[in-house]
Formats: structure tokens, C-alpha cells, sequence
């Protein structure tokens, strides 16, 4: 059971959402001692204020990939920055007012509405700089991303481009086509010289656009027109 569980551990999506919810979880305890740092604090509370940080944030990370889905940052990278900084306050408001009516309740607390509102300013506002922090790393780490993948296209482009060019120069300069010209000239000197030297200038016409021309991706008209004729005449 141990390498399955090694191999599963060592998948980047797996650490990725391991170390979400451990960051969350970190979160979810320094919010919590920062919003009750004037009141009692429970090492209970605390450490259910940690489990809802990486609800929070898991939730978070699996919601911005619809975000993504209808608001790409390619496209509208102000208005999906912006939207996701809503969204993920908004969430995590809900969630975390959720959690905290469900504990009160059951625990039977019965708190102040001025402290409720306190407590409420505060987890806003710190769940707004938590957000803001989050989206800008978030913006900042998928356009690396791109930025990566459209390098790593370009280098796949390019390198299928060369090796289609070297297919087409192999098949132009393929040694069956060389013997049947040496074979042709050789026929060509015995009885028509002056073909035998049309056919050799053609030949070295072909060979030299070959030589000269496979590594561009564009040529000119009249060159691959010129090249096109000696090709006729061989």
C-alpha cells in the first residue's frame, strides 16, 4: 500500500491541492486569531476556523476554473480579475457565515449584535485582502503559464516545420533521383551534347534551390518558378 499511496503523492495535481489546503488551513488560523484578538479565543474554534480556511480556499480553487471557463483572462483579463475578487469574498462570506450560524447554534452561544457586526467588518475586510493577494497571484501565475505554453508551441512549431524541411530535402535529394540523372547525362554526352549540357545546368539549378532554399519558409515567385522549369526540364 505504501507505493501507490508514494506514487499518488508525488502527482502535481495531488501536491497541488495538498498544499492549498494546508495553506488554507494556515488561513483559516490566522484570521481567526486576528478577528478575536480582543475577545476569548478557544483552541477549538481555532482549529475549526483552519478546517473552514481550506473549505474556503478548495472551494475557491475549484469555482475559478468556471470563472475561467466564461471569463478567460486571455480575453477579459480586467473583468475576470475583478469578478473573481466578488466572487471569492462573496464565497467565502457564505461559506464562513454558514459555518459560523451552524456552530452557534449548535453550541447554544448567544452573542451581542454589536460584536456580530464587529466580527463581521473584520472577517469582510480581511477576506477582501485575502482575495485581492489570491487573484493577483492567481492572474500572475496563469499568465506564466501562457506565457510558457505559447513558447513551448512556438519551439513545436518550429521544430516540425524543420523536420518537414528535411523530409522535402531527403526526398530532393534522394540517391534513386541522383543515379537516374548521372544515368540520363551519361545517354545525354553519347548522343546530344548540347542537351547533356542543358540537362546538367538544370540539374545544378534544382540542387542549388534545394541546398539554398529548404531552410526558408518563404521564397519568392520567381525563384520557385525557376526551379519549377529545371525540375520540367530533368
Amino acid at each position: 500500500m505504501q507505493w501507490p499511496l508514494k506514487n499518488l503523492l508525488n502527482q502535481p495535481a495531488v501536491i497541488q491541492r495538498l498544499s492549498q489546503l494546508l495553506i488554507g488551513f494556515v488561513l483559516g488560523i490566522l484570521m481567526y486569531n486576528f478577528v478575536n484578538f480582543n475577545f476569548s479565543q478557544s483552541t477549538l474554534e481555532m482549529y475549526l476556523s483552519g478546517v473552514l480556511g481550506a473549505t474556503v480556499l478548495f472551494v475557491v480553487g475549484v469555482s475559478n476554473r468556471f470563472l475561467n471557463r466564461y471569463l478567460p483572462f486571455k480575453k477579459l483579463p480586467g473583468l475576470r480579475l475583478l469578478s473573481g475578487i466578488v466572487w471569492d469574498v462573496a464565497l467565502g462570506l457564505l461559506i464562513s457565515l454558514a459555518a459560523y450560524m451552524g456552530y452557534i447554534t449548535f453550541q447554544s452561544i448567544q452573542m451581542d449584535p454589536g460584536v456580530q457586526m464587529e466580527l463581521f467588518t473584520k472577517l469582510t475586510i480581511l477576506l477582501f485582502c485575502v482575495s485581492l493577494l489570491y487573484n493577483i497571484i492567481y492572474f500572475a501565475l496563469y499568465a506564466y503559464r501562457d506565457y510558457v505554453n505559447g513558447q513551448l508551441m512556438e519551439l513545436r512549431l518550429e521544430r516540425k516545420q524543420a523536420e518537414l524541411q528535411l523530409n522535402v530535402l531527403k526526398s530532393q535529394l534522394s540517391p534513386h533521383f541522383l543515379f537516374n540523372s548521372i544515368n540520363t547525362l551519361a545517354t545525354l554526352f553519347e548522343k546530344d551534347s548540347v542537351r547533356a549540357e542543358t540537362f546538367i545546368r538544370a540539374l545544378g539549378t534544382s540542387y542549388q534551390y534545394t541546398l539554398e532554399k529548404y531552410a526558408s519558409s518563404i521564397v519568392t515567385l520567381e525563384e520557385e518558378l525557376q526551379n519549377v522549369k529545371a525540375y520540367c526540364t530533368l
